[in-house]
C-alpha cells in the first residue's frame, strides 16, 4: 500500500488540477459572456466551438503521441452520440447557463450527472444499482437543493433569468448523463485518445447542427454567423483563448493523465470536485456565498463519492 501511494500521487494531483482548471474556466466563461473587455460578448455556441477546436488540437497531439491508434467501427456510433450530446449540446447549454444561473448553481446541477448516469446505466444496460447508490443519489440531490435555495434574487428580472439558467443547465445535465453512458460504452471498445478524438470531432460538427436550436433557446441572432465570429475577430479570439486554455490546453492533458494513473472510481470522485473549486476561486471573481452553499457543495460531493463507492 505504501509503495503504491507515491505512484498514484501525481495522477491524483492531476485530477484535482483538472477540476481546478474547469472551475477557473467556468468563471472566466461567465465573465466573458457578461463583458469581453469592451468586445461584444460571443454567443455560448461560439465559446463552445472555440473551446472544442482548441481541445481538438490538444487531443490530436495526445493521440499522435499515443501511437495514433484508430477506434473500432463498433464503437463509432456510441462515440459520435456521446460527442454530440456532451461536447455539443451539453457544453453549449452549460455555458449559456453560467451568466444566468451563476457558476456555483450551474456546477452543482451538473454534479447530478454522476448519479443520473448510474440510473441510466441500470435502466439501459442492467448495471448494478444498490441501496447505497440510491441513498447517495438522494444525498447529491439534497446538496444541490441546498445550494439552489440560498440567497434568492429579489428583482423579478433576476429571478426570471435564474430560472432560465437553471432550465438550461438542467437540460445540459441530462445530456451529460446520457453522454457518460454512451461514452463509457464507446470507449470500452476504443483506445482512450482515439475515442476522445472522435467525440470531439462529433462535438464540433454538432455545433453547426445545434446553432439553429441555440438561436431559439438562448436566443442569439444569426446563430451560424455568430458561431464563427471569434475566428473573424482577433480581439474576441484573444479574450476567449485565455478561458479556453484553462479548459483545453491545461485541463485535458491533466484529466487524461489522471484517467491513465488512477482507478476509474477514484478519478471520477476527484474530477467531481469542480464545485468545491468554484466556491474557492469565485471569491477572486467577486462572488460571495453563504453557509448553505458551502454545506450543500460538501454534501453534494459526499453523495458523488458514495455513488462511486457503491457502484
Amino acid at each position: 500500500m505504501g509503495a503504491s501511494a507515491p505512484e498514484h500521487l501525481l495522477p491524483a494531483l492531476a485530477a484535482l488540477g483538472a477540476a481546478t482548471t474547469w472551475a477557473f474556466g467556468s468563471l472566466l466563461f461567465r465573465r466573458l459572456l457578461q463583458r469581453a473587455s469592451g468586445v461584444r460578448p460571443p454567443s455560448p455556441g461560439a465559446v463552445n466551438l472555440t473551446k472544442n477546436s482548441v481541445a481538438l488540437l490538444v487531443m490530436g497531439a495526445l493521440w499522435l503521441l499515443d501511437g495514433a491508434r484508430l477506434p473500432t467501427l463498433d464503437s463509432l456510433p456510441w462515440l459520435v452520440g456521446s460527442g454530440l450530446l456532451g461536447f455539443s449540446i451539453g457544453d453549449t447549454l452549460y455555458i449559456a447557463a453560467l451568466p444566468r444561473a451563476g457558476v456555483q448553481r450551474a456546477a452543482m446541477v451538473v454534479l447530478m450527472q454522476v448519479p443520473l448516469a448510474s440510473l441510466l446505466a441500470f435502466g439501459l444496460f442492467g448495471s448494478r444499482l444498490s441501496a447505497g447508490i440510491v441513498l447517495s443519489m438522494a444525498v447529491v440531490l439534497g446538496g444541490v437543493l441546498l445550494v439552489l435555495v440560498e440567497a434568492a434574487d429579489e428583482a423579478p428580472h433576476a429571478r426570471a433569468e435564474r430560472r432560465r439558467g437553471l432550465m438550461l443547465v438542467t437540460v445540459a445535465m441530462l445530456a451529460y448523463s446520457v453522454n457518460i453512458v454512451l461514452g463509457h460504452r464507446g470507449l470500452s471498445g476504443a483506445a482512450l485518445f482515439a475515442g476522445s478524438l472522435v467525440r470531439m470531432l462529433a462535438g464540433i460538427g454538432g455545433a453547426f447542427l445545434a446553432a439553429p436550436m441555440e438561436q431559439r433557446v438562448v436566443p442569439v441572432a444569426n446563430a451560424l454567423g455568430e458561431l464563427v465570429r471569434p475566428f473573424r475577430e482577433r480581439a474576441l479570439l484573444g479574450a476567449l483563448l485565455v478561458a479556453v486554455a484553462a479548459n483545453a490546453i491545461v485541463g485535458l492533458p491533466l484529466f487524461h493523465y489522471a484517467l491513465r494513473g488512477l482507478e476509474p472510481g477514484i478519478a471520477a470522485i476527484l474530477c467531481s470536485t469542480t464545485p468545491l473549486f468554484t466556491l474557492l476561486l469565485g471569491r477572486f471573481f467577486g462572488e460571495r456565498h453563504g453557509a448553505l452553499a458551502w454545506i450543500g457543495t460538501v454534501v453534494g460531493f459526499a453523495g458523488v463519492a458514495g455513488v462511486v463507492h457503491y457502484s
